[in-house]
């Protein structure tokens, strides 16, 4: 799954020791001094019938006397049928609000191009015949070209707190490759747990001698030291998501451009999630 090997796995029981476990397991992360702990929780033995149990069950009336549980039950980030397999995120404050200031300044951004961010939606998850995916966010145009799936999202964002940078790397490829295509744009953030350093990439299909692959085409490190010294950016070009990859469509001229987020940008994400590290 390209998790970290202290990646906590259980099998599942039920659902008072579903839940029970997140609570469990997240207390401990949240704990961890040595911030080393994974994010992730892995559940095996979870069926298709049990799968939707758990997504269906919105009171938790089978565990209404665990009075936490509703504080510290996650997403269900990838769900593997052949395998029977679920792994949770546990989100973090860090997480949450990368991505949440990631999604306001791209909607801010196509707001300004007379109202664009009334023209793209969210999607939640995808499902495949191997993997159901939840991604941290992701877009794509209301209005499709004749013949483009509603499935796949044109824009992801992935966002990494515990994992190393690959297992970023490999989501931004099952996104890319599983859709053949219809995701357009991949942008990973991958936080650092120990200090304050926030890495970003974009992903894209590109041609590589006659094959069509997977390419990191943007890279950039933001890091601070201190409060006192200013933030440290590897690379001050911009991070651009072109507008016709989201939008399926060419940019209206004088109206409609690239989203451009610029290194101001950049540090405002970066500025964010420190704060709440």
């Amino acid at each position: 799954f390209g998790l970290s090997a202290n990646t906590k796995k259980f099998e599942y029981q039920d659902k008072r020791h579903f839940y029970s476990i997140q609570l469990e397991v997240y207390k401990q992360f949240a704990a961890d001094s040595s911030r080393s702990s994974s994010q992730y929780i892995i559940f095996s033995k979870v069926n298709q019938d049990v799968l939707q149990d758990l997504i269906d069950d919105d009171d938790l009336t089978e565990v209404d006397d665990l009075t936490e549980i509703d504080d510290f039950t996650f997403p269900i980030e990838s769900y593997f049928p052949v395998l029977e397999t679920i792994v949770i995120k546990m989100t973090t404050e860090a997480h949450y609000n990368a991505q949440e200031n990631f999604n306001r300044v791209l909607i801010a951004k196509l707001h300004e191009m007379n109202g664009l961010d009334k023209k793209i939606t969210f999607v939640r998850k995808v499902e495949t015949e191997k993997r159901t995916k939840e991604p941290d966010k992701a877009y794509r145009p209301i209005t499709l070209p004749t013949n483009r799936t509603r499935q796949w999202p044109t824009l992801t964002l992935e966002i990494g707190y515990s994992e190393p940078r690959w297992k970023l790397a490999k989501d931004a490829h099952w996104w890319l490759t599983e859709s053949i295509g219809a995701v357009k744009t991949v942008v990973t953030a991958k936080i650092e747990q120990k200090r304050r350093s926030i890495e970003f990439e974009k992903w894209v299909m590109e041609d590589d001698n006659d094959h069509i692959i997977p390419k990191m085409t943007y890279h950039s490190v933001l890091s601070k030291e201190t409060d006192e010294k200013p933030i440290q950016i590897t690379n001050s070009d911009p991070l651009v998501v072109d507008f016709q990859q989201l939008f399926l469509r060419p940019a209206a001229a004088n109206i409609e451009k690239d989203i451009i987020f610029s290194k101001d940008d950049l540090e405002e994400i970066a500025t964010a999630v420190w704060a709440s590290q």
